[in-house]
C-alpha cells in the first residue's frame, strides 16, 4: 500500500527547467539555419550543431511524451 502511494506523488508534471531545454532547441535549430545558408559552409560547426540538435530533440521528446 505504501509503494502504491508513493507511485503516485512522485509524478511531476512540467518542470520549469524544460523551458531551458525547449529554448536552446530553438536556438541551435536557428544556428543550424544561419549556418546551412551562410555562404561559407563550417563543416565541422554544421555537424557538431546537427549532433547538438538531435541531442536535444530525442530530450524535448522525452520530457514531452515519455514522461
Amino acid at each position: 500500500m505504501f509503494l502504491a502511494d508513493t507511485a503516485t506523488t512522485t509524478a511531476t508534471g512540467f518542470d520549469p527547467f524544460n523551458w531551458f531545454i525547449l529554448a536552446f532547441t530553438l536556438i541551435l535549430a536557428i544556428g543550424l539555419f544561419r549556418l546551412v545558408t551562410s555562404k561559407q559552409k563550417n563543416k565541422f560547426a554544421i555537424g557538431f550543431c546537427v549532433v547538438a540538435l538531435g541531442m536535444f530533440l530525442v530530450m524535448d521528446v522525452a520530457m514531452l511524451f515519455i514522461v
